[in-house]
């Protein structure tokens, strides 16, 4: 079976123009994106604008799954208190949503204590709540285009 389609599409699913205006009720117009893939800039990592733009993609038909990519770098600048909040109310939201959500959360941090405890932390939190976690992109990718090519919908 050819997967070629999965690792190197052609284009990515367009979001139509009331979704990319719900979600950018909440970011700033510079340096981030309503189209997909959305990129919401700093601001993206406070969970209150994370779990609004998931809650404002779930809907959209041309989805078949959210995959959320967290840059730890950011994150690792709030308080412990307020990343596993943040973190835990993220996954508490995507319980409630239509559509699957994929985490993706970098492996590694060699060297780099205060990032590897931020990524226990939500690596912990998601699966615990039942989500699965990636480490990459591709891996994700990998992993959806299997599980659909077991189930023959590829």
């Amino acid at each position: 079976m050819d997967l070629t389609r999965l690792f190197y599409p052609q284009s990515v699913a367009v979001l139509s123009a009331a979704v990319q205006g719900k979600i950018g009720e909440k970011i700033p117009g510079v340096n981030t994106s309503t189209a997909n893939p959305v990129d919401l800039g700093a601001g993206g990592f406070e969970s209150k604008v994370m779990i609004h733009t998931m809650q404002a993609m779930a809907p959209e038909p041309n989805l078949d799954v959210l995959v959320p990519y967290f840059a730890l770098d950011f994150v690792s600048m709030f308080p412990d208190e307020a990343i596993e909040k943040g973190f835990r109310e993220i996954a508490a939201a995507a319980r409630d949503l239509s559509l699957p959500v994929v985490p993706i959360i970098f492996k590694s941090y060699e060297n780099k204590p205060r990032l590897e405890a931020v990524r226990m932390t939500a690596l912990t939190i998601f699966r615990e709540a039942g989500l699965p976690v990636f480490f990459t992109p591709q891996d994700a990718v990998l992993a959806m285009a299997r599980m659909l090519e077991w189930k023959g919908e590829v």
